[in-house]
């Protein structure tokens, strides 16, 4: 009878020791066994220059294929991978989504047009299975996603402008008035050094009521160019307490080149002055594709 409760003991210990070892982590890991079962993307990119102009709205597509459907709609999306360029600022990406049941989509990148002078700026990115937890178990976790790298250089235009502005202030009974509203200002070229109304070529672009004066200098042939100002209205100006109303003349080509030249007090008219002299404002020095722009 001993014998026998011993043997019902051994094998009651038997079994809570096997019992608790089941219970061991250890017991439970396996394999994660073929990931055949996913499928597996591919990113085809559909070309283009890899030089953007920041000027131009430049756009690249990606074709991406699964190798089989799934039941349910994947993404897949691009992140930042170190580039100098702004995801949303400089360029935008926008996912591609692959319908369940379909196998393709487009991911497309969009390098936003601006004409802001800047620095050239690079964009690098990669491929990635999106940022839902969805597609990240949905596709095989052993996929291999490429990288995208790419410039943007700096807007650059071909339109050479100049801009004639005299907003300073004019002074009467000790508050200011813009001279924008009360002085009209015109501005002349001419193809001599010396100042001649029959010289004033047919060209009044910057001789109109507006203040600032814009004048198109890609409207000029090759040859050599003076601009003058000239004081056509001074309203109230026995008024104006005494001063100066200089003119700032801005040349420039977008993302190529830019003068500023602002009178002295000695070049400017008098603020109190009814009319004035024809003043210098620069010379300006046009040949084929290229041009120089110097003060007075």
């Amino acid at each position: 009878m001993k014998k026998l409760k011993y043997i019902i003991t051994s094998v009651l210990v038997a079994g809570l020791l096997i019992g608790c070892d089941a219970e061991s982590p250890e017991q439970d890991s396996s394999a994660i066994g073929s990931t055949d079962r996913y499928p597996t993307p591919t990113f085809t990119f559909n070309g283009g220059e890899l030089v953007a102009n920041e000027g131009l709205e430049t756009v690249y597509t990606w074709t991406v294929t699964l190798d089989k459907a799934t039941d349910r709609a994947v993404e897949f999306n691009f992140e930042d991978a170190g580039g100098t360029a702004t995801i949303d600022e400089d360029f935008i990406v926008t996912k591609a989504s692959i319908a369940a049941y379909d196998t393709t989509g487009t991911l497309t990148l969009t390098v936003i047009a601006d004409t802001t002078p800047e620095e050239t700026e690079t964009i690098k990115l990669k491929a990635n299975s999106g940022t839902g937890l969805g597609t990240k178990y949905l596709v095989n976790p052993d996929t291999e996603y490429p990288t995208f790298e790419a410039t943007i250089e700096n807007y650059t235009s071909d339109q050479i402008t100049a801009v004639f502005d005299w907003d300073t202030d004019l002074i009467f009974d000790g508050d200011p008035y813009s001279a924008c509203s009360y002085v009209d200002i015109d501005v002349y070229v001419t193809q001599s050094p010396e100042f001649s109304w029959a010289d004033v070529i047919v060209n009044y672009d910057a001789a109109s009521s507006d203040c600032p004066e814009d004048f198109d200098i890609n409207a000029l042939e090759d040859g050599t160019y003076y601009f003058w100002s000239d004081l056509w209205t001074n309203v109230y100006a026995s008024l104006w307490e005494p001063g100066y109303m200089p003119i700032t003349t801005t040349i420039s080509q977008t993302g190529v080149v830019s003068y500023t030249f602002e009178q002295t007090n000695a070049e400017a008219y008098a603020r109190e002055s009814g009319s004035g002299p024809n003043n210098l404002l620069m010379k300006v020095v046009i040949n084929g594709g290229e041009w120089t722009a110097t003060k007075n």
